[in-house]
């Protein structure tokens, strides 16, 4: 598999573990020092890194009763053993706290790394373009 394969693929699988809840997945494409912020609405700014960003990342996923992350194919520019992404993604799900469902749009620009012939997330910055909220029907 080339390396741009493999960085697709390594986004393929964050947003299929992230919508099926497999947080161990998850915590493994990640290097250890790595950084997952988010932006682009003034209540939702976020910024997770180091040991503790699984758990955080975990965080925003569990009070979703649902939550499904679609990502287009990525621009990705790889130089030697580090690379560039920049996609966009469509993420939908329930709220349990505010009985309400959301679609969102957004975009990620991640850096990744290659360790150990291995393609890693080093930083994630995913930034709301356009957030949706509705109340579920009772």
């Amino acid at each position: 598999m080339s390396d741009r394969e493999e960085i697709q693929d390594l986004l393929t699988r964050y947003s299929y573990s992230i919508s099926v809840r497999d947080f161990e997945t998850v915590a493994t494409l990640f290097t250890p020092d790595a950084t997952w912020e988010l932006f682009g609405h003034p209540e939702m700014k976020t910024r997770f890194a180091g040991p503790t960003l699984p758990e955080g990342i975990k965080s925003i996923v569990v009070p979703t009763s649902s939550l499904i992350q679609m990502p287009s194919p990525a621009l990705i520019e790889v130089k030697g053993d580090r690379a560039t992404t920049a996609f966009t993604v469509n993420e939908s799900g329930d709220m349990k706290s505010t009985n309400q469902y959301f679609c969102m749009f957004g975009r990620y620009n991640d850096e990744v790394v290659k360790v150990k012939g291995k393609w890693l997330f080093q930083a994630r910055r995913f930034t709301i373009l356009n957030l949706r909220m509705t109340p579920l029907n009772p």
